[in-house]
């Protein structure tokens, strides 16, 4: 009851850390949307006043405007919910101090990193047409929401790495069982009823590995869900085992229905075995695949931004013989803090584990 108390909790932190991951990605994915509007839109509106501006442009950078200032919202709510479920989470019971953490740290860079001051600044300056320095903004709030992203990440792979653990000991820890088990397989079978003195001490071998089942069980279960069905085959061979002291000290003894009871035991322990292996190896493909979609994601970001700084440099490249000019100049500024967090996103995705 302990273990699985302790699974449900562990869940429910899960799913409260999944929902916080998901609105750090969903805001990442709206500082997007606006820099594309906000390029769309430089390509028409350089040189001129807003008020020079036809009036799709102008509905297009208010469009831009308008999902920066509901990022920047999206960014003070969100950062004050990982603060307050951070401390939720440090005085729960069975409490996870790395999901603590993680949240934590993906507060302090959305304070530090100013998200929302430059979620704010940049869809003021996108109205006014100052793109240049609206991109520049929204590549700063960029960086913070990256910044987040790899502390929610972080978090996400020690838990697998911890999670990964557990079931490797449960694995163990049954195999452990199992050999115990076996090795008083022979004794029960040539075991006579007339021998008082080695029916007890069998009766007693039988509790003490109903008692060492049920810690198994119990170490099987905080293992994960999917471990839940070695657990239950754990308690079953518990169970028996128990059941197997009983009729050893039955009067008479009952050898036949102890041994009985035996076979089921260890029968029940190998199932045990097999499940929690099969599970095992379930884990680590489910495993590898989250490592292989949030590779995926993040190199998707990366290639965005990549992209961005690509098409940047594009348009600011003088004519040949002729130097850069002020805008320019400002807006070469911008690509290069771009291509500089490019960088610093793939040192980071180079060191993940």
């Amino acid at each position: 009851e302990r273990a699985l108390g302790d699974l449900a909790a562990a869940r429910d932190r899960d799913r409260a850390t999944a929902e916080l991951s998901r609105r750090i990605y969903r805001l990442a994915e709206r500082i997007d949307a606006a820099r594309r509007d906000t390029k769309e839109a430089a390509a028409r509106s350089v040189g001129k006043q807003r008020a020079q501006l036809p009036e799709d442009v102008r509905a297009q950078l208010d469009r831009a405007a308008q999902e920066q200032r509901e990022a920047a919202a999206e960014a003070r709510s969100l950062s004050e919910d990982l603060g307050r479920r951070a401390e939720e989470v440090a005085t729960e019971e069975g409490r996870d101090p790395g999901a603590a953490e993680a949240m934590r740290q993906a507060q302090r860079e959305a304070d530090q990193g100013g998200l929302a001051r430059r979620l704010e600044q940049a869809a003021q300056q996108t109205e006014e047409n100052q793109i240049q320095s609206a991109q520049q903004s929204q590549s700063q709030a960029g960086e913070a929401v990256a910044k987040m992203q790899e502390a929610m990440r972080n978090q996400r792979a020690r838990r697998m790495q911890e999670l990964e653990r557990r079931v490797a000991e449960a694995v163990d820890a049954i195999r452990a069982l199992l050999g115990e088990v076996e090795a008083r397989t022979l004794p029960m079978q040539r075991l006579g009823a007339e021998d008082a003195k080695a029916t007890e001490a069998e009766a007693k071998e039988s509790l003490r590995l109903a008692r060492n089942a049920g810690g198994t069980a119990e170490s099987v279960a905080r293992a994960g869900d999917d471990m839940r069905r070695a657990a239950e085959l754990v308690v079953r061979g518990s169970e028996q085992l128990d059941a197997t002291a009983v009729s050893l000290r039955a009067q008479p003894a009952g050898g036949d229905a102890a041994r009985a009871s035996f076979e089921g035991a260890r029968q029940s322990i190998q199932e045990a075995l097999a499940a929690a292996q099969k599970s095992q190896r379930d884990a680590d493909r489910a495993a590898e695949n989250r490592r292989r979609e949030e590779l995926r994601g993040a190199y998707a970001q990366v290639l965005e931004r990549q992209r961005s700084a690509r098409g940047g440099t594009e348009a600011i490249v003088p004519p040949p013989g002729k130097p850069l000019d002020r805008r320019a100049f400002i807006e070469s500024r911008r690509v290069a803090g771009e291509q500089a967090a490019v960088t610093g996103l793939l040192e980071a995705m180079a060191g993940r584990p």
